[in-house]
């Protein structure tokens, strides 16, 4: 391989000879000094021992090239180990945060269905509340009706006591009965509660010698919308009251003692 690159050299070097020689024929000095310098050297390099030289600095540049490659590689495979390193934390955290904020929407998402939960009841509350206003009754009874308030005198008792029966538009839920009594002109006094009530009938107990016809009764309870099966015709027999036949309070689910 040597002898062979020796030879190329050298025929180079001959070749550039000979057309120094012709630039020389052609009086083109320049040309053939540059051609006779090119000689030299492919001469010069076809020597054995600057050959060695050129192959002995060739590897060393070589060998110095592929040592600094290495470092770089080495360097580079670090860098990516680090930044691999770097990257499995960071995703740690990003789960971790993840997580946290999967826990966060659901404590949001329960808030909110207890927040709907609350609005539902405060709506049926507010509807309730509605409900019952709008079907607040207010009635006033004089003792003079007598077609909607009946009155005796109980018999048979120390204190004078009347009792007056009153006939209601509409049938109160239990318990909402309330009302006043008083003297036509003169102040109201309230009655005592409970008041007995069955269906759409009152019953009043007045303790005084009480001027029934001068008396004025104020009656205020809710309705109860889902009963409409009114009584219509009430007498009394002695201390007793009659509703239809039957002695008051009837048995039903609205009698309030």
């Amino acid at each position: 391989m040597e002898i062979a690159e020796q030879i190329l050299c050298w025929l180079v070097g001959l070749i550039l000879i000979v057309a120094a020689f012709r630039f020389i024929v052609h009086e083109k000095l320049a040309m053939a000094f540059v051609m006779f310098l090119f000689a030299i050297g492919c001469f010069i390099v076809g020597l054995s021992g600057v050959q060695q030289l050129f192959r002995t600095g060739l590897l060393w540049q070589v060998k110095s090239s592929l040592m600094s490659y290495g470092q770089k590689l080495e360097g580079f495979q670090t860098n990516v180990l680090s930044m691999r390193a770097e990257l499995a934390e960071h995703q740690t955290v990003i789960d971790k945060h993840q997580q946290e904020l999967a826990s966060q929407q659901g404590r949001i998402r329960d808030a909110q269905t207890n927040i709907e939960l609350q609005q539902i009841k405060i709506q049926d509350v507010s509807l309730l509340v509605d409900n019952i206003f709008s079907r607040m009754t207010f009635e006033t009874f004089a003792g003079s009706e007598t077609n909607r308030m009946l009155s005796q005198k109980l018999a048979g008792i120390s204190n004078t006591t009347w009792k007056a029966i009153v006939k209601l538009r509409y049938v109160p839920i239990p318990r909402s009965l309330q009302g006043t009594v008083a003297i036509r002109g003169s102040v109201s006094q309230p009655l005592d509660s409970p008041i007995i009530s069955s269906n759409n009938l009152a019953v009043i107990y007045l303790v005084g010698d009480w001027p029934i016809p001068d008396v004025v009764i104020t009656l205020q309870y809710i309705m109860d919308a889902r009963r409409t099966n009114l009584i219509q015709k009430v007498e009394f027999r002695g201390n007793d009251i009659l509703v239809q036949g039957q002695q008051f309070p009837l048995k039903d689910n609205n009698v309030e003692p």
